[in-house]
Formats: structure tokens, C-alpha cells, sequence
């Protein structure tokens, strides 16, 4: 039986993702991530603390990351730890950690892109379909988009 290895990290991308390709058709990605957590020390005063994480996503998902995993914007990935062993030059065991992508979900590039991107939740009042966004509340005839308990658009 599989022991739990799984992760949820959710940052920004460091630096844009290096792509190869070591077999033809089937490509590796790599790029760095960070990772902010805010919390508060003994004193009680507010600091920062970032962590960096090494990404690797294979096939199909290093094609989407090489096109989507630009310096700066913002992602969550779903994956697990891989840790890869090797003896160097003087016959020393060195070690490296790093995440396997299983899942990667991208944030807006910019503000307009997220206003565009239309969150709507179907709700039945008063004998009344309402879909609902962040911005307004519609009636459904208008929207026939709503046709599920919950959809995005």
C-alpha cells in the first residue's frame, strides 16, 4: 500500500520555466515557486517568511507550464515530494528534494482578466432562479449559462 505523500502549495512563479525535451514528445518543465507566510513572532510584531520550492511537471501539463509559468504569476500546485539521490565527484551521497505537479491551477495575469472571468452560483428564491457573481445579482432567464447547481465561466 501507497503511504500519503501529497501537497498543496500556492504562490508565485520565480522565474520563467526552463522546458526539455529528453524523449521526442514528451517534455519536463521546471521552475521555482515561492511562498509566503505571514505570522507574527514572540513579540507579537508581523513578519514574513518565503519559502522556495522546486516544481517539475511532465507531458501534456510542461507544455501548458512553459506557456503559462511566466516570473511573477501566481499558481497553486497539487502534486507530491520526489526526492532524487546521486553520489557526486568524491563519491559523497548528495540529495535533492523537489514537487511533482500532478495539478496546477493559474491566477489571472492581471486585475481585467479576473473581472472578466465570470463566477456564477445559481440560486432558488421565492420562485426565482438568481445566478450570482462578485459583481451583481441577475435573474436566470437572462443567463441560461446556470444551468448546474454551480458553474464557471
Amino acid at each position: 500500500m501507497n503511504q500519503l505523500n501529497s501537497l498543496i502549495l500556492e504562490g508565485n512563479v520565480v522565474r520563467q520555466a526552463e522546458c526539455v525535451e529528453p524523449t521526442k514528445g514528451f517534455k519536463v518543465c521546471k521552475f521555482p515557486i515561492a511562498v509566503n507566510r505571514f505570522t507574527k513572532n514572540s513579540n507579537g510584531e508581523a513578519y514574513e517568511e518565503v519559502s522556495f520550492f522546486d516544481v517539475e511537471a511532465y507531458g501534456k501539463m510542461a507544455e501548458v507550464c512553459e506557456k503559462n509559468s511566466t516570473k511573477g504569476r501566481g499558481l497553486r500546485v497539487v502534486g507530491r515530494l520526489k526526492q532524487n539521490r546521486w553520489k557526486d565527484a568524491d563519491g559523497k551521497t548528495q540529495s535533492k528534494i523537489f514537487v511533482v505537479a500532478e495539478h496546477i491551477e493559474y491566477k489571472p495575469k492581471t486585475q481585467k482578466d479576473f473581472e472578466n472571468t465570470l463566477y456564477f452560483i445559481k440560486i432558488f428564491y421565492r420562485s426565482y432562479w438568481y445566478c450570482f457573481s462578485s459583481n451583481w445579482w441577475c435573474n436566470y432567464t437572462y443567463y441560461y449559462k446556470c444551468s448546474f447547481d454551480i458553474c464557471i465561466s
